[in-house]
C-alpha cells in the first residue's frame, strides 16, 4: 500500500469546518461567547500535554501500542472523516481526543482499525461498545458521546441492527443538551471568541446537523418519524457578517 500523506498536509486539504456552515448557539440571549455552556464533556480548555491518566484508554490499557494508535487515527482523519464530515482536524488533533473522550478516541480508532489494521480492530470494537454501555448506564452526555455513537454507526457490523435506535439515543440527548433551541450565534461573539472556542462551537454545531440529516435519511430508507425537529433555515442561511476562522 502506498505511504499516506501526513495529518499536517490532510488538515491543509480538508475543508475548514470553522465557517461553511451558519454559526448557532443557545437560543438563550447569545451576545457574549460565553452563553454557549457546554456540558462536562464539553469544556473548552485545552488538554494537556502529558499521557492521560484514564483507565478507559485502550493504549493505557495494552491493546495497541502509541505508534499503531497514531497510525490509526491519522488514516481516519485522512481517508475516512471526509466521508462523514464529523471531526476537525485542526480541533481534533490525537492528544486533543485521547484527552477529551477515550469513548470517541476508542470509537474512531476501531472503526479505522476495521479497515487498516483487523488484528486489533475485535479488541478496539468490544471495548468500545462497553463505553457505549458505561455512557448510557451513567447518563453521561456529552458532543464526543454523541459523535462515537454516529462513528460506531456510520461503520456498524452488519449484523448490528441497532443503528436507528442508537441515532434515536444520540438525538434525544442532544436535545437534552438544549441543541434543538439553538439559533444565531451573535456577531460580538463572533469577532470577540478566540480560535478554539469558535471550533468548539462550531464542532457543537456541525453534529447537530450531521444528526438532523442522518435522521432524515432514515426517514426516506425506512418509511418512519423523524426524531430531530430543527429549523432547517437556520442551517440554509449564512450570516453575510460571519468572520471565519483562519488556519
Amino acid at each position: 500500500m502506498p505511504a499516506l500523506p501526513s495529518t499536517f498536509a490532510a488538515v491543509k486539504k480538508t475543508p475548514d469546518y470553522s465557517g461553511d456552515t451558519p454559526s448557532i448557539a443557545e437560543s438563550v440571549p447569545a451576545e457574549e461567547p460565553g452563553n454557549l455552556q457546554p456540558s462536562d464533556g464539553d469544556a473548552l480548555e485545552p488538554p494537556e500535554r502529558s499521557s492521560p491518566s484514564r483507565p478507559e484508554d485502550p493504549i493505557e490499557m495494552g491493546i495497541l501500542n502509541l505508534s499503531i494508535a497514531k497510525s490509526l487515527y491519522e488514516n481516519f482523519i485522512i481517508v475516512l472523516n471526509p466521508y462523514i464530515s464529523q471531526l476537525d482536524p485542526n480541533l481534533h488533533t490525537f492528544l486533543y481526543v485521547r484527552q477529551k473522550s477515550s469513548f470517541l478516541f476508542t470509537a474512531v480508532l476501531a472503526m479505522s482499525a476495521k479497515t487498516f489494521n483487523p488484528v486489533v480492530y475485535n479488541a478496539l470494537y468490544d471495548h468500545a461498545q462497553d463505553l457505549y454501555t458505561e455512557s448510557f448506564r451513567n447518563g453521561a452526555k456529552s458532543t464526543e458521546i454523541v459523535q462515537a455513537i454516529l462513528i460506531l454507526t456510520y461503520w456498524k457490523q452488519p449484523q448490528d441492527t441497532r443503528a436507528w435506535t442508537s441515532l434515536g439515543y444520540a438525538i434525544r440527548m442532544c436535545m437534552d443538551m438544549g441543541w434543538h433551541k439553538l439559533t444565531a450565534y451573535s456577531q460580538a461573539s463572533r469577532v470577540t471568541g478566540d480560535e478554539t472556542r469558535r471550533r468548539e462551537i462550531r464542532n457543537i454545531e456541525r453534529t447537530w446537523y450531521v444528526l438532523f440529516v442522518y435522521d432524515r435519511r432514515y426517514v426516506l430508507m425506512r418509511n418512519c418519524d423523524h426524531v430531530a425537529n430543527a429549523n432547517i433555515n437556520i442551517f440554509q442561511h449564512k450570516p453575510s457578517n460571519w468572520t471565519a476562522v483562519d488556519d
